[in-house]
């Protein structure tokens, strides 16, 4: 009887000076509907465990003077295909429709917003090899988070 006192004191302090728990990651994919982009979401969701957030952001770059109106069909339509490649994997997920003037410190902004984020670029294996992709460049500098190039 003693010993299982022993033990349950033991057991107990172990719990008691055991760390926090790590919040799950977040993966934020940046999503055009293009073959890259879905290329970058089925690899989020591939990697996706339980507990993981998974958000497709659509970054609707508006020049300056251009008006707006009409975009949400577009953008609905785009992050609606998100939702449905997410679910072949058995992964619901966020989605995010963000006009922008400049994608690039737009996406680096949100990543640094989310805790403990992973940002999924997709990428063609073409400039991916001449390191000719001047937005995934921008995005691997200056991203304060791990950046995932996915190539197609």
């Amino acid at each position: 009887m003693r010993m299982k006192t022993r033990l349950t004191k033991q057991v107990k302090r172990i719990f008691e000076t055991a760390p926090p728990r790590k919040p799950a990651p977040s993966y934020l994919v940046n999503y055009d509907g293009g073959p890259a982009s879905v290329a970058a979401l089925r690899e989020a969701c591939d990697m996706a465990s339980a507990g993981t957030k998974v958000v497709a952001v659509f970054l609707d770059q508006i020049p300056e003077g251009v008006a707006a109106e009409g975009r949400e069909m577009l953008a609905n339509a785009i992050l609606a295909s998100a939702i449905v490649n997410a679910r072949l994997y058995g992964v619901n997920i966020e989605t995010r429709h963000i006009p922008c003037g400049v994608k690039g410190p737009t996406l680096v902004t949100l990543a640094a917003e989310q805790e403990s984020a992973v940002l999924f670029l997709g990428v063609d294996d073409r400039e991916l090899d001449a390191q000719l992709n001047p937005f995934a460049d921008y995005v691997l500098s200056l991203a304060p988070c791990q950046v995932v190039l996915v190539g197609v």
